[in-house]
């Protein structure tokens, strides 16, 4: 059944010209009308939340001196005020505790509300087509002293926008009777020659894409010929610039010598390379499929993290991190990572082991803490020689002194 009505419907080009005008404008004003609904049910659902906030600020401003005299009367007596605003939902002035002092269903009073804001600050606590729910301080000069609730329903927006679907649904149906019209006159002198292209299309879609559409003329259809022919023409180039950068990637994963990831926007792996595979002691299967936190050391999760959504941000990063191998071993990795939008969301990561040159720095500190202590030690043993040594002058000084007097007093 389903075949026969497909053959009805596309034995013709005409026919399927016909249905596909009629299809794309019913659609095109289908998305017109929803679009413009949208637009407008944004616009008077704002202009609800901007007529809520000016209620709370308005009732707050009222009620301040009342809550801070617990004035339940007074309150009640301005929600009564208020609440026959239209599309009022509900009206309620609560205190800091969440108790409501006064309400818009006076039975309410006394209940309390725990979904108050933190921060003494207008808040639109929900917003939806059925209704926008506003809080607002309220203030005693600096101090914060209440709350103000004000619920305004979107009843008014509903039959609004009810109108403009109904509009729309009438233009669409007037538009695809008009556009069936326009394409069976057109149809008639579209046909013979939009059908080379069509029978070079379809066979393009089965996989002959080398061939080309021959439309002589200069009319419509024979410059759609060449705009289409060159479409392919582009296609092709494209599809071969692109075997040929995968090929470039495929041989520059499997040739170098630096660990290779390719990393999806989950952060899981999906490609590796033999270096890697070699470096970390895992099979590919196992591989595949994990994240790249599953292959670093623990202390090191948290701040590689950081870094991937600095990739994510800049386009690139390098920096160093610390990996487990199968085995348990601890191996240090230089990490060089760029994010392409192009490629789906995905990291392109290498990853360089720098094992043996942390080693060597780390060797390398260890020298210079014995060298700067050895210094240290010589310092101290030249300080205490050149010590002695004065001491040793002070003492000959004394004994020259001595000597001079003692040969004095014999003359």
């Amino acid at each position: 059944m389903f075949a026969r009505i497909k053959q009805v419907l596309t034995r013709t080009l005409r026919r399927q010209l016909i249905i596909g005008m009629a299809l794309i404008v019913v659609l095109m004003m289908s998305l017109f009308v929803w679009d413009l609904t949208n637009r407008q049910g944004t616009m008077e659902l704002e202009q609800q939340s901007e007529e809520a906030a000016a209620l709370a600020r308005g009732v707050s401003t009222s009620a301040a001196v009342w809550v801070a005299s617990r004035d339940l009367s007074g309150l009640q007596e301005i929600i009564q005020g208020v609440s026959h605003y239209p599309g009022m939902q509900h009206c309620i002035v609560l205190d800091l505790r969440g108790q409501i002092l006064a309400h818009s269903d006076p039975t309410r009073r006394g209940q309390y509300l725990t979904d108050l804001p933190q921060l003494a600050e207008l808040k639109v606590l929900q917003r939806t087509a059925h209704l926008v729910d506003v809080a607002g301080p309220v203030m005693l000069g600096t101090h914060h002293i209440g709350w103000v609730r004000i619920g305004l329903a979107g009843d008014a927006i509903d039959a609004e926008l009810a109108q403009i679907r109904r509009g729309g649904l009438m233009y669409a149906l007037i538009g695809a009777a008009l556009s069936v019209i326009f394409a069976s006159l057109a149809g008639r002198f579209l046909t013979r020659r939009l059908n080379a292209i069509q029978q070079v299309a379809d066979l393009v879609k089965s996989g002959k894409s080398d061939l080309r559409a021959i439309v002589p003329g200069e009319d419509e259809a024979a410059q759609l010929a060449r705009e289409f022919n060159g479409m392919l023409d582009a296609m092709t180039q494209r599809e071969k610039a692109l075997r040929e950068s995968h090929e470039s990637l495929y041989s520059i994963m499997e040739t170098t010598l630096d660990g290779f990831w390719r990393v999806d926007s989950q952060g899981n792996l999906f490609d590796v390379n033999p270096t890697y595979i070699q470096q970390s002691g895992y099979t590919r299967e196992e591989l595949l499929g994990m994240r790249v936190s599953d292959l670093e050391a623990e202390e090191c999760t948290a701040e590689t993290a950081m870094h991937i959504q600095r990739v994510i941000e800049n386009g690139r990063d390098l920096f160093e991190s610390r990996h487990r191998r199968k085995d348990g071993s601890i191996w240090h990795v230089e990490v060089s990572a760029t994010h392409r939008d192009t490629a789906g969301g995905q990291l392109f990561v290498f990853l360089r082991d720098i094992t043996q040159r942390k080693q060597a720095e780390a060797e390398i500190r260890r020298l210079n803490a014995g060298l700067e202590e050895r210094v240290r030690t010589r310092t101290a043993d030249l300080e205490t020689a050149n010590q002695a040594l004065t001491l040793a002058k002070l003492q000959a000084e004394a004994a020259n002194v001595a000597k001079s007097a003692f040969l004095a007093q014999s003359v």
